[in-house]
This record gives C-alpha cells, sequence and structure tokens, in this order.
C-alpha cells in the first residue's frame, strides 16, 4: 500500500487540526486554551477576598498575588504554587514578592463559590483570580517555566524563554513590581516569537508600600524555544517575571 507525502496542513486554533506525517499518519493539534477573564482585584494591608470570574469545572484558575519583598508565603487550600513561585525581587519592605498558584475548578464548591479568602501577609496583599478553558489536566500546569528577579532596577521586565512541550500550548508571563502607585505600570507587552500577544488584567494600589502585578500570554502553535518576551514599566524598577505554557486538552471545551 503507497503513501503519498503532502504538505503539512494545520489549523493552528480550530479543533480538530491535523498535520500530516510523511508516513501519512495524521496527528491532531489540539486547540489552545482560552482566557475566559479575571475576577474583580483586591487590595489591602489586611486579608483579603478576591472573586472568580465565571467557570465551570475543569477550568483553571491562576492566582497572582503581589506583596512586601519580605511578606509571608500564602498556600490557601486547593491551590499550588507553579514552579518557581514565588519571586521576590528585593527580600525587604521596599521589594516585590510575586506568588502564582493554580488549581482546577474540580467541584461544585469552586464552580459555585464566588470568593477566595486570603490571609494579611504582613505590609500589604494585592490579588486576583485569571480564568482559562482547555488546559490540560493530565500534566501539571506549567511545567515548562522559567523566572527572573531583577533587583536592579530598569524599566523593562523581561520574561525568560521556555520551551514548550505540546503544540498549541499557551503561554503566560507574569510580572510584578514594587512602585506605590494606583495608576497602570505596564504597557507594550512584546514577543517576536508568540501570535495573538495581549495584555489580561494589571492592578496597582497604594495600600501599605505598594506594587501591582500584571499577567500577559501569547500563543505557541508549534513546540520549541518561546524566545524572551518584554513589558514596559512606567519608571525604572525593580521586579519579578514568570514564564509558563498552559497546555491544551484532548477534550473539546464548550
Amino acid at each position: 500500500m503507497s503513501f503519498y507525502r503532502t504538505a503539512d496542513r494545520v489549523r493552528n486554533n480550530d479543533y480538530g487540526g491535523l498535520r500530516l506525517r510523511s508516513s501519512g499518519i495524521a496527528l491532531a493539534r489540539h486547540a489552545a486554551p482560552v482566557y475566559l477573564g479575571a475576577g474583580a482585584g483586591a487590595s489591602s494591608t489586611l486579608s483579603v477576598t478576591v472573586s472568580w470570574p465565571g467557570r465551570k469545572v475543569g477550568d483553571l484558575g491562576i492566582l497572582v498575588i503581589e506583596t512586601s519583598g519580605n511578606d509571608a508565603t500564602l498556600t490557601p487550600a486547593g491551590w499550588t504554587h507553579f514552579a518557581g513561585s514565588p519571586l521576590v525581587d528585593v527580600a525587604d519592605a521596599n521589594g516585590s514578592k510575586l506568588q502564582v498558584l493554580w488549581r482546577f475548578a474540580d467541584s461544585d464548591a469552586t464552580v459555585t463559590g464566588v470568593s477566595q479568602s486570603l490571609a494579611d501577609p504582613g505590609n500589604h496583599i494585592f490579588a486576583a483570580i485569571y480564568a482559562f478553558r482547555g488546559v490540560s489536566q493530565d500534566v501539571v500546569p506549567g511545567r515548562a517555566n522559567a523566572k527572573t528577579e531583577k533587583a536592579t532596577p530598569s524599566p523593562i521586565a523581561t520574561f525568560p524563554s521556555i520551551t514548550t512541550m505540546a503544540h498549541n500550548s499557551l503561554v503566560i508571563c507574569v510580572a510584578s513590581h514594587p512602585l506605590l502607585t494606583a495608576s497602570n505600570v505596564f504597557s507594550n507587552f512584546f514577543s517576536s516569537t508568540l501570535t495573538n500577544t495581549a495584555t489580561a488584567f494589571q492592578l496597582s494600589r497604594t495600600d501599605g508600600n505598594g506594587g501591582g502585578f500584571g499577567l500577559f500570554y501569547g500563543g505557541m502553535p508549534d513546540l520549541g524555544a518561546t524566545g524572551t518576551a518584554t513589558v514596559n514599566m512606567s519608571s525604572s524598577l525593580t521586579n519579578c517575571a514568570l514564564t509558563f505554557a498552559l497546555e491544551p486538552s484532548i477534550a473539546l471545551p464548550s
């Protein structure tokens, strides 16, 4: 029986996209995870409660927390830190600690519950929950990851390159800063490799010593190195930056 080689045919963001090997064997590519939105952010010098955005069972929640550099690390029940979390640029009251955690909405409690309580870590706490659909539950989220903890002020936060392990991964970049401001600090997220890049949500506040964070993302249709990505900041600041990949689920999200 003969096989004929055809050109690769890929629909990177469609379910049922196919790539034909030279052997004639069809390889399915699953659709990339989808960003659903962020819940209302919260800030305080005490404890806070953050809300989930709309979600259903199987959706992935990403909890981002920014505190002073010497504040306590938080691990609320049901949440797991991504590899590399927490990050600290300067380990004192003038620095920033970035904590990034995940959990799947796996029961009625996480679907019908609308909030997550977070304890007072010390000086201040700023937090938000982001939701994503179509993320694989067969591997640990963010198993491809890398971080940068920049103790020297810079006007740019740099997200280190990672090597993706699945086609159509969604690459997530999270950064924090210690600036005392209520204005947006991050702008012009850029990657020469990622596709359809976007800023998901950023939050900056003046509670306590002040600070903030932002989450950015882009698609990575093929396997390989993502290359570094960058985001501008409104002034020269120390900062933390974490890169990780969310791999697509075999199941088709509705």
